[in-house]
C-alpha cells in the first residue's frame, strides 16, 4: 500500500462524496505534506473553494507484529466546515464535520468487502489492496484553522499484509 493509493483513494471519497463533492475547479481536499506544518493547515483551507472541505495526513504508523507481518500507516482525516466565532455555530460546525466523517467511514467499511458481500460484485477498492480497517478511531476537535474553520478529525489505522522475507540478491555481503 502506497502513500499515492492512500491519497488516490481519499482524494476520490471527497470527489464522490455529496457532502464535499470535490472537483479541480471547485476544491474541496488537500493531502497534507507536513502534518507538524501548522501553517500548512492555514494555507490548505484558504485553497478550498467550498465551505466544506477534507484534509488527508498521512505519514507515521507502524510495520510488523510478531508474526504477522503488516502494513500499518496512521491516517488523519481532517474535515473542516466554515463557521463564525459564535459557540452555537462552532458546536454545528463540529457536529457537520463529525457526521461527514462518518459518512466516509461508512464507505471505507463497504470498501474493504469482497465481490460477494458488494451488491456490484467486485471487490472493493481497499479489499483488492488487501487492506483492512481498524475501526478503533479516535478523534478530537479542530479550532479557528485560518481563523473560521471548525471540524473533527478521525485518525484510524490501515493494515494491509507486508512482506518481510529476506532475499540474497538484496546483499553484497
Amino acid at each position: 500500500m502506497t502513500e499515492q493509493f492512500l491519497e488516490d483513494y481519499f482524494k476520490n471519497l471527497a470527489t464522490v462524496s455529496v457532502d464535499l463533492a470535490n472537483t479541480d475547479e471547485a476544491t474541496s481536499f488537500y493531502r497534507m505534506k507536513d502534518q507538524f506544518d501548522l501553517d500548512e493547515f492555514d494555507n490548505a483551507v484558504r485553497s478550498m473553494s467550498k465551505d466544506k472541505c477534507m484534509l488527508l495526513e498521512i505519514g507515521e504508523g507502524s510495520i510488523c507484529e510478531y508474526d504477522s507481518q503488516n502494513d500499518m500507516p496512521k491516517i488523519g482525516l481532517h474535515v473542516l466546515c466554515k463557521s463564525t466565532e459564535e459557540f452555537s455555530d462552532i458546536n454545528a460546525a463540529r457536529d457537520l464535520a463529525k457526521t461527514i466523517l462518518l459518512k466516509i467511514v461508512a464507505r471505507m467499511r463497504l470498501d474493504c468487502k469482497g465481490q460477494h458481500e458488494r451488491v456490484d460484485q467486485m471487490d472493493g477498492p481497499l479489499r483488492a489492496q488487501r487492506v483492512t480497517f481498524d475501526t478503533k478511531i479516535k478523534f478530537a476537535n479542530m479550532s479557528a484553522i485560518d481563523g473560521n474553520w471548525y471540524g473533527k478529525t478521525f485518525y484510524f489505522y490501515f493494515r494491509s499484509p507486508l512482506n518481510l522475507a529476506y532475499d540474497t540478491n538484496d546483499w553484497t555481503g
